[in-house]
């Protein structure tokens, strides 16, 4: 096929083609049918941050790329596109936000560690505090609990126990810069 034809080529088609032989010009194809969209629904999210959005673009991507093959066609690519999207982009928002608020990102710890010229001791603080802030984001899911079972148990709305989780990290991370722990 060539390029003509692949653009002609439904959704369909290029992804079987892709998954099934690894074409990368029919991934390439289908990418450029539906960046369009991605790229106006990033701006809104990132408001119009063009790093954010480059990121954001990058990591989609990338996850459209390996997880592809995943795809069962239960549903619209472009349905398929906008949900891998979306959900990649949250984790992005997500993962910024804990960075703003805990001050540091997993590149300055290790700029760090290789300042202070003892890389075992800043591993050893370093993964301390990765710990406490796995285990301050991963309140929810502690035992395996999902919110909805943990609201089912309780009886309370399933938005009750989110806001009660995210006050619940808050007092752990004040307490945490009380004890002087620094996050």
């Amino acid at each position: 096929m060539n390029h003509r034809e692949y653009s002609e080529a439904d959704d369909e088609i290029l992804i079987k083609r892709f998954t099934d032989s690894g074409d990368r010009l029919a991934f390439q194809v289908l990418v450029e049918r539906h960046i369009g969209s991605l790229r106006k629904f990033l701006f809104t999210l990132f408001r119009g941050c063009r790093e954010d959005m480059e990121d954001a673009e990058q990591e989609i991507l990338m996850s459209l790329f390996m997880g592809l093959k995943n795809f069962k066609f239960r549903s619209s690519f472009r349905t398929y596109f906008y949900r891998l999207s979306k959900n990649r982009a949250i984790d992005i928002l997500r993962k910024k936000k804990r960075e703003k608020r805990f001050g540091f990102k997993t590149d300055d710890l290790r700029e760090k560690a290789s300042e202070t010229g003892r890389p075992e001791e800043e591993l050893l603080k370093n993964d301390c505090r990765n710990k406490i802030v796995e285990a301050l984001f991963g309140l929810e899911t502690e035992e395996g609990l999902s919110i909805k079972t943990i609201s089912s148990i309780l009886g309370i709305p399933e938005g009750t126990v989110k806001s009660r989780l995210h006050r619940l990290r808050e007092r752990l991370a004040d307490q945490f810069q009380k004890e002087g722990i620094s996050l």
